[in-house]
């Protein structure tokens, strides 16, 4: 696995968890 591989691979992890905070946020937001 190269270091690019694992550039990308963490770049998708980090938009991934992005994602979810901003779907959780937005729950909360309409929840209020």
């Amino acid at each position: 696995m190269g270091v690019n591989e694992y550039v990308i691979t963490a770049k998708q992890l980090a938009v991934a968890d992005l994602q979810a905070i901003l779907v959780q946020g937005l729950s909360q937001f309409k929840m209020v």
